[in-house]
């Protein structure tokens, strides 16, 4: 599941990546402990549907995280419904997989997601590092592979090498049958995007056990669920 943020005057949608660009370090790990203790709450129900949720990170609030024992503690305490997520535009450039000391320090907490492969700077060497138990491309990415004539291809070789490391490959930004096929056929692990129906907060527990299919009937290729 990933969450939507509105602006709080224009109401209108706001990217991830601006509103953690614009937000102090200190603040942001105050939304983490808020976040953290609303999931404490949904633990018991995430469990019961095998669902996990991602929390976005950034480089200093993972700095922060390994500074504060009581974090580190509610971290570990949620790690089975946990998965802290950062962006590929925040890591250094591939070839510098190992100067990201913060990623080992987490990792001995918690299992970490990437979002936005093939958006930044980080490339195949993010991808095979093994840090990462799922890596989600972006929707730039899955969009030009989705019109290029060898592109099925070259999604199927990602997720294969991917595979060989441990890594899951998930779709990021599924918006229509046609995408959705596409990467079914590019053997990724899960799809998550717009073609799932969204659902606010106060109807999170109308949710079946089994997340629900995109509204035009296909069958969606996991749970991966766009709220």
């Amino acid at each position: 599941m990933q969450s939507l943020l509105t602006g709080r005057e224009t109401g209108k949608p706001a990217l991830p990546a601006w509103f953690f660009a614009r937000l102090p370090p200190r603040e942001q790990l105050r939304l983490l402990c808020w976040q953290l203790d609303i999931l404490g709450r949904m633990a018991p129900w995430c469990a019961s549907r095998e669902v996990v949720v991602s929390l976005s990170i950034t480089r200093p609030l993972a700095m922060l995280v390994l500074a504060e024992t009581d974090v580190q503690q509610a971290i570990q305490m949620l790690a089975s419904v946990l998965r802290p997520v950062i962006s590929e535009r925040a890591l250094p450039p591939g070839r510098e997989v190992l100067r990201a000391p913060f990623l080992q320090g987490m990792l001995t907490l918690v299992s970490l997601w990437l979002d936005g492969f093939g958006a930044g700077s980080g490339g195949l060497s993010w991808l095979m590092s093994g840090l990462f138990e799922s890596v989600r491309t972006d929707l730039c990415l899955l969009s030009e592979l989705h019109v290029h004539p060898g592109g099925g291809r070259f999604l199927a070789a990602l997720s294969k090498l991917a595979a060989e490391g441990g890594t899951q490959l998930i779709a990021g930004g599924v918006s229509d049958p046609q995408l959705l096929a596409f990467s079914r056929d590019g053997l990724v692990t899960a799809c998550q995007g717009a073609i799932w129906p969204g659902v606010t907060a106060e109807q999170l527990h109308m949710l079946p056990d089994r997340c629900p299919g995109p509204v035009c009937g296909v069958l969606p290729a996991s749970g991966e669920h766009h709220a």
